[in-house]
């Protein structure tokens, strides 16, 4: 879901910087659109899924490494199809915290202190 964000925001960024915006507003509020339900439908998936398979498993778990990264994920598909509707350039961007829970709940991989 991430990785899908980025690259759009990158492709909407490029977008403005070339000018090429005016001639692919329609396609590119149409293509978060589409994004947008799919991040939603796949955050109820890994959801449902997970809480059909393993419902004796913590909900709270579920919640703090899972649900509000995705629903950050969702809801910056809607800002940013407001924000090429508009003709801005602006849209609300995860904060670092938000990164740090969206890595921790896709157990991307144990973080290790370096020392300089």
């Amino acid at each position: 879901m991430r990785v899908k964000l980025e690259t759009f925001r990158l492709s909407f960024y490029m977008c403005n910087k070339t000018g090429a915006i005016k001639d692919r507003r329609a396609e590119l509020v149409e293509a978060a659109d589409k994004h947008g339900c799919e991040a939603l439908q796949l955050m109820d998936d890994v959801l449902t899924s997970h809480l059909r398979n393993k419902p004796e498993e913590d909900i709270s778990w579920l919640e703090e490494n899972f649900s509000r990264a995705a629903h950050t994920i969702v809801n910056e598909w809607d800002t940013i199809k407001g924000a090429i509707r508009r003709g801005s350039t602006f849209y609300q961007e995860v904060s670092l915290t938000e990164q740090m829970e969206i890595v921790r709940a896709f157990n991307f991989g144990k973080f290790d202190v370096v020392k300089l």
